[in-house]
């Protein structure tokens, strides 16, 4: 997603570069085998950008300009032991978990080095601070997604580009139904957070909108845990 994060702003949603894959805890692979194509990228990308006045979008409401990609790619089909994880899930989970949102940031941070100005958002997840029996493979790319944004902050702050990850804990959506319809389960992970529920999207999205406007400005390079608390 290329969004204007301003709290009265406007959002221009980019279809997934690969299918949406929900979560699945029966150890078995999702049927859908799409991987992320480039090709739709770039297009996604160019048909966004070119949707606003001047290439640019507004982060804030005060008229200053900065394109603010929120970078959400995310797929597990596969949930066990990584002892039985088949390459082809394997390979599918980093494909479109790491590669698409860095090939997103390939895109865009080309002409937020030409305006000096430029905000990044990855939605990373709790997973990839944390281990995991059973969602191995999905937390290594979480927590690649957090190294992504530190790489980027260090070598773009000199123009004035800022990246930042965002790390949910459970949230109420489609992606992680199996997680939390299932009342036990629920429990079980509401149960060691300070809060006991668990989150809803916008609680989230409220993350974002202070790290896309003036109010972080002066945070970079880190991943905000959004959990609920532990």
């Amino acid at each position: 997603v290329i969004a204007d994060m301003a709290k009265s702003g406007q959002i221009i949603r980019l279809n997934p570069i690969s299918q949406p894959t929900e979560l699945t805890t029966n150890g078995t692979i999702s049927e859908n085998t799409a991987k992320p194509r480039l090709s739709d990228a770039e297009a996604q990308t160019d048909n966004a950008l070119a949707r606003t006045s001047v290439g640019n979008i507004s982060a804030t409401n005060t008229g200053s300009t900065a394109r603010d990609p929120y970078n959400n790619a995310a797929v597990n089909p596969f949930y066990g032991s990584m002892q039985d994880i088949p390459d082809t899930a394997f390979d599918k989970i980093l494909d479109s978990n790491i590669k698409s949102n860095h090939w997103l940031c390939q895109m865009v941070i080309p002409d937020m080095v030409a305006n000096k100005d430029g905000v990044i958002i990855i939605v990373s997840s709790i997973g990839g601070v944390l281990g995991s029996g059973d969602l191995g493979t999905y937390s290594i790319s979480k927590a690649a997604d957090m190294q992504l944004a530190r790489n980027i902050a260090v070598e773009f702050g000199p123009d004035n580009i800022r990246a930042n990850a965002i790390a949910p804990g459970l949230v109420r959506t489609d992606f992680a139904r199996a997680l939390w319809e299932d009342p036990d389960n629920l429990k079980k992970r509401t149960d060691h957070t300070s809060l006991r529920r668990i989150g809803d999207p916008d609680e989230i999205a409220g993350a974002a909108v202070m790290l896309a406007s003036d109010a972080g400005n002066f945070l970079t390079g880190q991943t905000l845990i959004i959990d609920g608390g532990r």
